[in-house]
């Protein structure tokens, strides 16, 4: 008797818990990472509580699941892949059930480019076939017309100052001697048309009248 009743409350409470309801589907949350506007980045890693939990693909999207509730609100932290910058402040992403349960809810973070490109258009009048130097070192030359065009690269906010060299002989005559041009690094690849003219001093020469001897007459000597 007490075995089978036993047997019945074992049957009765595996009989609850088929009735229970299934445990809700995890919740799943895209990041969408990009180094400039439409330029998607992979290998970024997704973090939480210094744990990877995710990594973009090829498309610059790394698709996350979460176990919580409804309106839970986590913070996940991005790192950038090398040579871009990783954002300063987490990406804080809210669980939620959306009306289409094909799309998933979609956060965008930038790792912007720790270097940005750099292209130069110099101009110089009266300044043919002069190096043009960076940090010491050529970069460019002018052409017949006075022209030269190059790429270099720095980090947004730095100054990069470029001098256009007159100290080959036959340059003594330009002024100024030696000019310096800058530009700004910007927030994104930038291309900077410089003008930088030259004058060309005169060169002065001094004529000296000649010199004819003063022809002295007899001089009477006393004594």
């Amino acid at each position: 008797m007490r075995q089978s009743l036993a047997l019945t409350v074992v049957l009765v409470l595996a009989g609850c818990k088929s009735l229970e309801e299934p445990p809700p589907p995890p919740f799943k949350v895209a990041i969408s990472v990009e180094s400039d506007h439409g330029t998607p980045l992979p290998n970024a890693v997704v973090q939480r509580n210094n744990k990877e939990i995710g990594k973009t693909n090829v498309d610059g999207k790394a698709v996350l699941t979460f176990h919580g509730e409804d309106g839970d609100q986590l913070d996940v932290w991005v790192k950038c892949p090398e040579n871009f910058d990783s954002p300063m402040k987490p990406t804080t992403v809210m669980l939620r059930r959306l009306g289409d349960p094909t799309k998933l809810a979609e956060y965008s973070v930038m790792c912007p480019p720790a270097e940005r490109k750099v292209v130069v258009a110099l101009r110089s009048d009266n300044g043919q076939n002069l190096p043009v130097k960076y940090l010491g070192r050529d970069v460019a030359r002018t052409d017949a017309s006075g022209a030269a065009t190059f790429m270099l690269s720095g980090k947004p906010g730095d100054h990069l100052d470029f001098t256009l060299d007159t100290t080959d002989k036959g340059n003594e005559m330009l002024r100024p001697q030696n000019p310096t041009v800058s530009v700004v690094v910007d927030s994104k690849d930038n291309y900077y048309a410089l003008d930088q003219p030259f004058q060309v001093q005169k060169r002065t020469f001094i004529t000296v009248a000649p010199h004819h001897p003063t022809a002295i007459g007899p001089t009477q000597l006393r004594y």
